[in-house]
């Protein structure tokens, strides 16, 4: 049943996540309104997501097929590295992408000095450098180790007692999702104080004018465009974050069942649960990009608009119409209309 539900999830994972995650790459690459930050680091856990997608994946689908591990011995060792340093790149950029959140709602000072273009560079380095830091040790067999378990039917961390296994759990899970767990904390008192002097400064306004005539203009209206932009760019902020709280959230409602089942079951009495639980772990590669979808509009305009171009290019090159840069959207809209 383990190797059943291991074939059958792997598959459907491959089969979408592939072209899912390729396409998002492939549109935030393209469309220049796209080029920010934030639109950087979903690229970034996106690249994650594929990079397992064809390569973890079908991996595992041969062993479950093969019912055992035919790649030799060396190549577990590195697999397991690979797989495990690619879960902890993700959600170290998750935490990034948090950091950005807070820090850009927060303190935007900070935020455009620490997530400039050299600091995002810096960052993602380091992103990279801690996790293969930490996952590092078992290759040369230091501290921790990595192979086979015959139960499990996969490469993966092997628990001989020396505490690396706990070790990797906390810096590779539990640091980050407690650093994105204060983040969030400070995003949720920033905006509950953001409305609170709203209200506070209406209720103001209403004690000092309680008999303004609603005929008067004495107020400046450059002040009220100005006080309505910046409201219009909080709210387009707080949206953006709410979307990165239901990709935060779904990542850890997808690895969260084969953590408790590690936990749980280690003697792998149920070898199913574990592969489904790997299954769960396939599936954020699918569902974060669904959410991309349902919650940004700006995103999904170009994203629907990539098969636009994609349709109507050999019309467009027939009529010598420009698809390229800051002109696809229009130069979609005109093929559409001719054809």
């Amino acid at each position: 049943s383990a190797a059943f539900i291991g074939i059958i999830g792997g598959s459907v994972a491959l089969v979408i996540g592939i072209p899912f995650n390729a396409t998002t790459i492939y549109t935030l690459i393209r469309t220049k309104k796209l080029h920010n930050i934030t639109y950087f680091l979903m690229g970034y856990i996106c690249v994650c997501d594929l990079t397992l997608s064809s390569f973890s994946i079908p991996i595992v689908i041969i062993a479950d097929v093969s019912k055992k591990w035919i790649f030799g011995q060396l190549f577990c060792e590195y697999f397991s590295f690979i797989n495990n340093n690619l879960v902890g790149i993700q959600l170290q950029t998750l935490l990034l992408v948090s950091l950005n959140r807070c820090f850009l709602m927060c303190l935007p000072n900070v935020n455009q000095v620490l997530f400039s273009k050299m600091g995002l560079t810096i960052l993602s380095m380091l992103t990279f450098i801690l996790s293969t830091f930490v996952l590092f040790w078992p290759l040369p067999r230091l501290w921790g180790r990595y192979g086979y378990s015959p139960l499990k039917n996969s490469c993966t961390f092997l628990d001989i007692g020396d505490g690396f296994t706990a070790f990797a759990t906390m810096m590779a899970f539990g640091f980050p999702i407690t650093g994105i767990v204060i983040c969030y904390s400070c995003i949720f008192i920033k905006v509950r104080n953001h409305q609170r002097n709203i209200s506070n400064r209406l209720h103001l306004n209403e004690l000092k004018n309680p008999h303004k005539d609603l005929n008067d203009h004495e107020a400046p209206k450059q002040e009220g465009q100005l006080k309505k932009q910046k409201k219009s760019s909080f709210n387009k902020e707080l949206k953006m974050t709410k979307m990165m709280v239901a990709v935060i959230g779904l990542y850890i409602l997808c690895y969260m069942p084969i953590m408790f089942t590690l936990a749980i079951d280690k003697n792998v009495k149920a070898p199913a649960m574990h592969r489904l639980g790997v299954v769960l772990v396939w599936s954020y590669g699918i569902l974060n990009n669904i959410i991309f979808l349902r919650m940004n509009s700006l995103f999904r305009d170009a994203y629907f608009t990539q098969f636009e171009i994609l349709r109507c290019r050999k019309y467009c090159q027939v009529t010598g119409t420009d698809i390229d840069g800051q002109s696809q959207t229009q130069s979609v809209t005109q093929a559409v209309s001719h054809q």
